[in-house]
């Protein structure tokens, strides 16, 4: 490699182990593929090449997928094991092996063999290809600084970890937070940044070290310097001279920051004041004293009618006491008589309901002694007690329960012409998790700032071997951490905000080869550049244009359309390519991949449940609808909702009809008697409060699909008050 010397770092990957490749797809520069043609069967090559070459299998195509969608780095193609082949073969074997490379990862990456004949020769020349190799930019990967760092250190005491690598790009500071992929929480402060000793030396003239640092990227980072940091800017120079002068010394230390520098908060919740809400509520401490000032106030006033024998006026006015008789004796004589009402009142209101109840009871009874007059609720119960999920006509079909009256039960509902007309306001009813989220009024721009805040104040000391000394909450599983040192761990730095909660959305689109059904809410493992989460998240439909942050919501991710997760998690700047895997046993599956959305907490997302009643009587554009409800007080409740049909009528409820839910209605084109009357229903659903995403701490147990689809049909089934 003449006279410029570089440093190279191999790792190997078990291709078997989906999370390595992964892990190693965030972190390399150059990804070597090995292709061996020992089990290619070259007497079927034309009969059926792609079958007999074997060039690549079904875990290397499952990896190269999961590489794809992640984003692929700069690839140097090897063939091996061609010596096993005659001469006569290697042309063909070569060619075949080429087009399998150039189809599935284009012509522009470089494709090489190896042969155990000449060993020297093609290793020198595959590292030649590496060294000279330019790395290709990843889009997630830009403008923040990563290592492959190494866990050298463990102090519990003073609660530090001490790793050591390579750092990669310029934009490490230790104002910034520190992201250990696959560890929880999910962020670090940094304490100190030194020089490590570097385990691989380069010497370096001093004309190359001007070299570089009189690069346009150099220059504009130290140009942007403010006088406070030129002595961090020192020590970094100094940092390309040799090692032997500057290892152990200090770049940065977080005690010994400037006036007005802070660090980046590491908590990831909003923490809202007591009065931030509209109506507050008094402390313990504050209820103790008012009632040791009532209780000095009264004793006051005792002592005075007691020295007098009576009250002293006030305004004119002297309250008169028998003789005989305190104002204690007095209130508990007004309590006695207060109850006496109420239990009076209570008496006569019970025998109300008996009597309401007796004729209730005589008015059921008449209708079941007369076999011509069978209620609706008891109808429907025969002819539709047996009918499945599957055999409803719509997917959002709900059955009107017969022991809850409807608009108790739909109280949360409430009917709209269409998602992207209505006004919904987005503050309207917010749980409490949202006070302890974050919202940006112009998030783009927050994003920018942030970027460029972060690439002014990094330190240029990109390819030094540095060692970051992180500080860990006592939470901390170290038992997770001491389990992966042995492959290595991959650090990166966060923007400011970047730790912050809010609520992310991110488009989607189904794996194919993932059939499973998978419900909201249901807990998965999604990759998003070098972070992973556990969250649990909300599927909606895409919005149609112009709807704005009104989303509608899936039961299940469907495999033919794209869809929007939604999800509690901290924020993740854009562009970010996301992966989206289930668990099943021991493996993972890909679910879904996508991309990261700006975070909106005020987007709606619009649960939708269909009514369904069937024509009884028509005539033209009128007919006698039942089974959609059974109280003509629920008739009454609903008659404001617009009703549509099954072969595209629109129609409104006129009048409720006898005293069991049937309801005339009218249509806006002629009725046919096989169609059904359908009326939608809206409510604002929230993605799952889920902390074990940005909080330390065991997992919780995951619930099978069907279980927790369960849970949802009984949490849609339970009666609202």
């Amino acid at each position: 490699m003449g006279s410029k010397k570089q440093r190279l770092i191999f790792i190997e990957i078990d291709r078997n182990d989906e999370l390595a490749v992964l892990e190693a797809g965030k972190i390399v520069d150059i990804m070597i593929v090995i292709m061996s043609c020992k089990e290619t069967e070259i007497q079927g090559l034309k009969i059926d090449p792609d079958k007999n070459s074997h060039a690549i299998d079904e875990v290397g195509y499952k990896a190269l997928g999961h590489l794809r969608s992640q984003g692929m780095p700069s690839l140097i193609g090897v063939l091996q094991h061609l010596e096993t082949v005659s001469s006569k073969r290697q042309p063909q074997i070569k060619r075949l092996f080429l087009r399998y490379f150039t189809s599935e990862f284009t012509d522009k990456h470089k494709f090489m063999n190896f042969n155990l004949l000449q060993a020297q020769t093609d290793v020198n020349a595959v590292l030649r290809q590496v060294a000279v190799q330019y790395p290709e930019d990843i889009t997630w990967r830009q403008n923040r600084s990563y290592m492959f760092g190494n866990l050298v250190h463990l102090d519990e005491e003073k609660r530090e970890m001490h790793f050591e690598g390579y750092i990669k790009q310029n934009i490490l500071n230790v104002k910034r937070l520190i992201h250990i992929t696959g560890i929880h929480p999910q962020a670090f402060k940094i304490k100190r940044i030194e020089i490590a000793k570097d385990p691989c030396p380069v010497k370096v003239s001093q004309k190359e070290k001007e070299k570089i640092l009189s690069t346009s990227k150099a220059q504009s980072i130290i140009s942007s310097r403010v006088s406070s940091r030129r002595h961090s800017m020192d020590v970094s120079r100094a940092s390309i001279a040799p090692l032997g002068d500057t290892a152990g010394r200090a770049i940065q230390n977080a005690t010994q920051l400037e006036e007005g520098e802070t660090l980046d908060p590491a908590d990831c919740e909003n923490k809202p004041s007591l009065f931030a809400a509209e109506q507050t509520w008094p402390t313990e401490e504050e209820m103790q004293a008012a009632k040791n000032r009532r209780k000095v106030s009264d004793d006051d006033e005792m002592q005075m009618i007691d020295a007098s024998g009576s009250k002293p006026e006030i305004g004119g006015f002297k309250p008169i006491i028998p003789q005989g008789q305190s104002l204690e004796e007095m209130f508990d004589k007004i309590k006695i008589v207060g109850r006496e009402n109420e239990e009076a009142k209570s008496e006569k209101s019970l025998e109300d309901e008996d009597d309401d109840s007796e004729e209730e009871f005589d008015l059921n009874k008449t209708f079941m002694e007369d076999p011509n007059k069978i209620s609706q609720k008891h109808q429907k119960y025969t002819d539709l007690e047996s009918r499945a999920r599957e055999d409803m006509d719509f997917p959002d079909e709900v059955d009107t329960p017969l022991d809850v009256e409807a608009r108790k039960r739909f109280l949360k509902y409430r009917g709209i012409k269409s998602i992207k007309n209505c006004n919904w306001d987005p503050y309207e009813n917010l749980p409490t998790e949202y006070s302890k989220i974050w919202r940006f009024q112009q998030f783009s721009q927050a994003q920018k700032d942030s970027v460029q805040q972060a690439i002014d104040e990094g330190l240029p000391i990109n390819g030094t071997y540095i060692r970051l000394v992180l500080e860990f909450e006592p939470s901390l599983n170290l038992a997770d951490i001491r389990a992966r040192t042995a492959r290595g761990l991959i650090l990166s730095t966060l923007f400011p905000h970047e730790c912050k909660l809010s609520v992310m959305h991110f488009k989607i689109q189904r794996h194919f080869e993932n059939a499973d059904p998978i419900p909201s809410k249901h807990e998965v493992l999604i990759h998003c550049g070098f972070r992973v989460f556990t969250i649990r998240p909300l599927f909606s439909a895409e919005p149609s244009p112009g709807s704005g942050d009104k989303l509608r919501y899936m039961r299940f991710l469907r495999p033919d359309v794209s869809a929007i997760a939604t999800a509690f998690m901290p924020i993740i700047f854009s562009p970010c390519k996301v992966l989206v895997f289930t668990r099943s046993e021991d493996s993972l599956k890909l679910l879904a991949t996508g991309h990261a959305l700006a975070p909106n907490p005020l987007t709606v997302i619009l649960k939708r449940i269909i009514l369904t009643g069937y024509p009884l009587k028509v005539h033209k554009k009128k007919a006698v609808v039942r089974y959609m409800f059974f109280n003509p007080k629920d008739v009454k409740y609903f008659k404001p909702v617009e009703l549509t049909t099954k072969f595209g009528l629109r129609g409104h409820i006129k009048d409720s009809l006898g005293t069991h839910g049937l309801m005339k209605c009218q249509f806006n084109d002629f009725m046919k008697q096989n169609d059904t009357v359908c009326m939608p229903l809206y409510k604002r659903i929230y993605p799952a409060w889920f902390e074990h995403t940005w909080k330390s701490g065991p997992v919780p147990s995951a619930k099978p699909i069907a279980e927790a689809d369960e849970e949802m049909q009984e949490e849609d089934a339970e009666p609202m008050a």
